[in-house]
């Protein structure tokens, strides 16, 4: 027998032990644990309704640490009551009744579904308990232990992401292997197999179904289609015959696909969801939610009840958005929704000197409300609410709902400033500064500071507070980063009013918006300039839906997804100016600090106009995938310019992954057919390119846009000059430039994979200083080594080009900087500790590194301080990787590139 047919026969065992403990039930007992909120008035409400089930019915409210059940009878019928439940004694008879005839201890009457409904009985433990500050009786706990035991799967035991051992090939994980989950679908059939009827109350097979098999079927993905029918038997055992309606949509759809249909059917839903997080769309007068295309006949002809929207879909929500006073008027600003019911008038009472009063409730249409609601397809017109009411200090909490479902919460006040502080009253932006008007005067200026940065010291006059929203970063100026900013200088706080209603605060790509921290003090959030409609998930549904208008001579660039100006998009969109100067060249950015090229405009991620011209422009240039949502309209030209040669592996061949690998591959190939040319560095990434994108398109064999700097000696002294002196560095130094690639297995795809010890190389090599660049990917994460004597990160330095010309040596491992960096014939070395990992489980290599690397591979720190301080040796091996991976590199490459988009647009 397996480990789990023996955990199943103990569970089962243990479970008529705790019954016959039981014995016969004689009183029925409701065990409540009031809220702060939860009012006499509500736990008398609670006591009647217990009586008219039962005469002898008693109602034990447990306070502090109380244990409510430590009096009760050992023939007590348990009830675990929420503190702000509405029992309908019809319900709970029922309740009652079923519990008396299938030996259950505890009821849990959520009050769903009717008096008989199942559910309304004996939930698994973390259902009923979770809240418990104090233990239950042992008799109630034993049962609900028991259950628990009973099902392992159901407890957590299924799914095992931390298992630490994401350093192993896919398939020796233990979340995707085949044979573990051919052991836990034999234990689990044996399990419900063998489940005393009394059980059936419990509902275990919904519970899989709804909660524990969708993180299975994301699993199975990466596990491929052998994990997929170790999965099925257990998948089709649940799903003949089971009341589907009481299991969410998504997990519905994805159980008929690993019942019925294949693999790829239910990675094709799986990935349907992904691309819906904000809500399935779906046909408002059926109730039926959107198949994706391309599924099979088995999957795609579901029968409706598995693609209904049903009341288990239908989640309510609240929230306070903003709450403030003013004198003895309480301001409140919120929303109220129900998934898939749109159009929900919000009901709200405020909870006041122990008792809930109904209030005057008028709408609020803001824009802040269609972005708090989250739903790209559904318009809940009605979901905001504005409450001002005369409370003074007494108002505690306030119960917000619709439909009858409510949400009891306890405002979080925007906090008054610090005692005599003035206050922001007005605010408006322009000539790249904030200026404040405040309610009273302060007797010095302010800076704003933030983790990225610090901004150019402002003024003051009079009351009106000048803050720049310019910042010197790595020697150049430019505008402030994305990120919250404080005030460095006077304590001002902002008025509430102002907070909960902002107006536009936008100049250019920059946007603006005023906060306030939790001792008062005013916050500046730097971001993007956006408004709240374009910030929705509904907006940029609309956006993306609206009718495309033509821009003949508008062209779009976009490099790194609006984090770059630079890479190969930059030198193409200078070349187009030089080449066709009424061209419109407009430049994605998803950051202020991003600063397009002279001749070259903004154009905001996201925004309306983005939308407009992903739909509309002439021409597209990217180095990177586009929005996984879009598709290259009739008409547009596409140039694909990538971002580096591949020696790792990328695309399909990059072997097995999970379900994010999957929906990666699928998107930048389903783009990659509408390529209309794509541009190669060199023979090996024109191989790559073919089979890692499924492209069979034009190549334009031309060389890289952005190393036309490296060959020209001119631009490039000048550009190292410019940049030594902009970082402070002087002319004898000897800088090593540290820049490694990302990392998987280490779950670092966002940070620095710091295998270099910078510091230990300056303290060894006195003339030496370390810039550290990180991957575009780890742009937002903070510096390397901060504090640390000469070393620098330079992770967001615009652009790596003109690093190169600054460095005298670059230290790399697996990144496509050194096909870039070999253009200059100045020593690489490769730090690769976990060479034999990275290319036999995470990624592999096209080619052969230790053959063919430019420079010696080495282990250690050391290593590269001993190679940094030995003559140089390594001329021959770079000028024959030169002349393997540099064939087409000459200066000219990014006006061949424009050359060939004009020639597109004739």
């Amino acid at each position: 027998m397996s480990s789990w047919g023996r955990l199943a026969r103990a569970a089962r065992h243990r479970l008529r032990g705790a019954r016959e403990r039981l014995g016969c039930r004689t009183r029925l007992v409701g065990l409540v644990r009031p809220e702060p909120w939860t009012t006499q008035a509500h736990l008398d409400a609670l006591a009647e309704a217990l009586r008219e089930v039962s005469p002898t019915a008693v109602l034990l409210v447990a306070r502090g640490d109380d244990d409510p059940v430590a009096g009760c009878d050992g023939t007590d019928l348990l009830l675990r009551l929420e503190p702000d439940a509405v029992l309908d004694p019809a319900v709970l008879r029922g309740a009652v009744d079923l519990a008396r005839e299938r030996g259950l201890p505890v009821v849990c009457p959520a009050g769903r579904g009717g008096p008989a409904d199942p559910r309304n009985v004996v939930a698994p433990a973390a259902r009923w308990t979770s809240t418990d500050a104090s233990p239950l009786t042992a008799r109630a706990v034993d049962v609900a232990a028991t259950l628990g035991d009973a099902t392992p799967g159901v407890a957590g035991a299924w799914w095992t992401p931390g298992a630490g051992d994401s350093h192993l090939p896919l398939a020796e994980q233990r979340r995707f292997r085949v044979d573990l989950a051919e052991e836990r679908t034999r234990g689990l059939l044996e399990l419900l197999r063998d489940l005393p009827p009394s059980l059936a109350a419990l509902d275990l097979e919904e519970d899989l179904l709804a909660r524990h098999l969708p993180r299975a079927y994301v699993d199975a993905i990466g596990g491929g289609p052998a994990h997929l029918e170790a999965l099925r038997p257990l998948v089709r055992d649940l799903v003949e015959g089971h009341r589907v309606a009481h299991v969410p949509v998504s997990a519905r759809r994805a159980a008929y696909a690993a019942a019925h249909g294949t693999w790829e059917d239910l990675a094709l839903l799986l990935d349907h969801d992904g691309d819906h997080p904000t809500g399935l769309p779906y046909d408002a007068p059926s109730g039926l939610v959107d198949l994706p295309d391309g599924l099979s006949a088995a999957v795609s002809t579901m029968p409706e009840e598995w693609r209904r929207i049903e009341d288990v879909d239908r989640v309510s929500h609240a929230a306070l958005l903003h709450a403030w006073r003013e004198g003895d008027e309480t301001h409140l600003l919120g929303v109220a929704w129900t998934d898939y019911r749109p159009g929900l008038e919000p009901d709200v009472q405020l909870g006041m000197g122990g008792v809930w009063l109904d209030t005057y409730v008028r709408p609020w249409e803001d824009g802040q409300v269609a972005v708090a609601v989250g739903r790209a397809h559904e318009h809940h017109v009605a979901a905001g609410f504005r409450v001002v009411a005369a409370t003074g200090t007494e108002l505690s909490y306030v119960r917000v709902g619709t439909s009858g479902r409510h949400h009891v919460i306890e405002p979080d006040w925007i906090p008054d400033p610090p005692r005599g502080a003035p206050r922001v009253v007005a605010a408006e932006v322009g000539d790249a500064t904030l200026r404040v008007t405040l309610d009273a005067p302060v007797d010095r200026p302010g800076t704003l500071v933030g983790p990225r940065g610090r901004a150019h010291a402002g003024s003051l006059e009079g009351r009106v507070l000048t803050l720049p929203l310019t910042a010197t970063s790595l020697g150049a100026d430019g505008p402030l980063p994305s990120g919250r900013y404080r005030l460095d200088g006077p304590d001002v706080g902002a008025h509430p009013r102002l907070l909960a209603e902002p107006s536009d605060l936008h100049e250019g790509a920059t946007g603006v918006a005023l906060g306030v921290g939790p001792a008062g003090r005013l916050q500046v959030h730097v971001g993007t300039a956006l408004t709240t409609t374009e910030r929705s998930a509904r907006g940029q549904r609309v956006l993306r839906e609206r009718p495309p208008v033509r821009r003949p001579r508008t062209v779009l660039l976009e490099a790194f997804h609006g984090r770059s100006a630079d890479d190969n998009v930059g030198p193409v969109a200078r070349a187009l100016h030089d080449r066709a100067p009424d061209l419109d060249l407009a430049l994605v950015v998803d950051d202020p600090r991003v600063t397009p090229p002279p001749g070259v405009r903004a154009v905001v991620r996201r925004s309306a106009e983005w939308h407009e011209l992903l739909r509309g422009a002439a021409a597209y240039v990217g180095n990177a995938a586009a929005p996984s949502w879009w598709t290259k309209p009739p008409g547009m030209v596409h140039l694909q310019t990538w971002h580096g040669t591949p020696l790792k592996r990328i695309g399909e061949d990059r072997g097995p992954g999970d379900l994010a690998v999957w929906r990666h591959r699928r998107d930048v190939a389903a783009q990659a057919a509408g390529w209309d040319a794509l541009v190669s560095a060199n023979p090996l990434s024109s191989r790559a390119f073919r089979t890692a994108f499924r492209y069979d398109g034009p190549m334009l064999e031309s060389g890289y846009p952005r190393n036309d700097l490296l060959v020209d000696p001119e631009r490039r002294a000048a550009t190292g000059a410019r940049v030594r002196r902009a970082l402070g560095l002087s002319v004898d130094q000897r800088v090593v430039l540290y820049a490694p690639t990302w990392r998987e297995h280490a779950g670092v795809r966002d940070a620095k994979p710091l295998f270099l010890d910078a510091p230990g190389v300056t303290a060894a090599l006195p003339d030496a200083v370390v810039l550290v660049r990180g991957h575009y990917n780890a742009g937002g994460s903070a510096d390397a080594f901060a504090g640390a004597q000469r070393v620098v990160d330079v992770t967001r330095f615009p652009d790596v080009a003109p690093l190169f010309c600054a460095a005298d040596v670059l230290v790399t491992d697996y990144s496509s900087v050194m096909f870039d960096f070999a253009l200059l014939d100045r020593p690489i070395v490769l730090l690769t500790p976990d060479l034999e990992h990275y290319r036999d489980v995470e990624r592999g290599f096209y080619v052969d590194l230790e053959s063919h690397a430019p420079g010696e591979l080495v282990r250690t720190t050391s290593d590269v301080v001993d190679l940094l301080r030995a003559e140089d040796t390594g001329a021959a091996a770079r000028a024959a990787f030169r002349e393997e991976f540099c064939p087409w590199d000459d200066g000219r490459a990014a006006g061949r590139a424009a050359d060939w988009v004009l020639a597109q647009l004739a």
